[in-house]
């Protein structure tokens, strides 16, 4: 018993069935470190790294960006994310189990935030689903009832922001945006829906389970 809290110390990262299996640990002893020690087990996981190069291109992103009259203040910009998920059903049920995944688009900013937008299992988004469902009747609806006509859309590089026709679609259709070209490479840390959102939402799905 003793070895299996000295690993917990030395490895706090590992997983409690990998804490165990050496040291013939049961059941009651992994309940007894999550329930009553209230003691979390996390995955070791690297950080996101930065090439020289994409910190080139951030650097050069980050100027351009500074430069627009309409980003002096970031009050008005809206940050938009997608990103493979718990389903809604399990969720909201907060079954113990939790096998299947799918994929939620969400906008938030200092003016608030859209509704959760569940994209249906096996549903391809390129650029035609991006424009026409989640941007055109899911997302630019929320924000303008919320922010009215003055805000500024954010969205990464991925390839269905990419296409022409969906930088042409946000040009006619929005106040003011920000072209995937200019934003950053692998900068999760500069979307609050990456750093935080998806933190707090995974956070969430995981007291469901316990």
């Amino acid at each position: 018993m003793c070895k299996f809290w000295l690993n917990i110390f030395k490895s706090p990262f590992a997983r409690t069935k990998q804490l165990k299996r050496p040291n013939s640990i049961g059941n009651a002893m992994q309940r007894t470190a999550k329930r009553d020690l209230k003691l979390n087990v996390f995955r070791h996981r690297k950080a996101q790294q930065l090439s020289d190069s994409d910190h080139e291109k951030r650097v050069k992103c980050c100027k351009t960006l500074l430069r627009r009259r309409c980003l002096q203040t970031v009050d008005k910009v809206w940050f938009s994310e997608e990103k493979s998920a718990i389903s809604r059903e399990r969720l909201i049920k907060g079954c113990k189990h939790f096998s299947k995944s799918v994929m939620v688009s969400v906008a938030v900013s200092k003016a608030g935030k859209t509704e959760a937008h569940f994209i249906n299992k096996g549903t391809k988004v390129d650029g035609r689903y991006y424009r026409e469902t989640l941007l055109q009747k899911c997302l630019l609806p929320d924000i303008r009832q919320k922010s009215c006509s003055e805000f500024v859309f954010q969205q990464d590089g991925a390839l269905s922001h990419q296409v022409k026709l969906t930088v042409e679609f946000l040009q006619q259709n929005v106040p003011n945006f920000i072209e995937p070209s200019v934003w950053p490479p692998n900068s999760p840390d500069l979307n609050p829906v990456d750093y935080a959102v998806w933190a707090l939402y995974n956070r969430l799905s995981t007291d469901l389970r316990s």
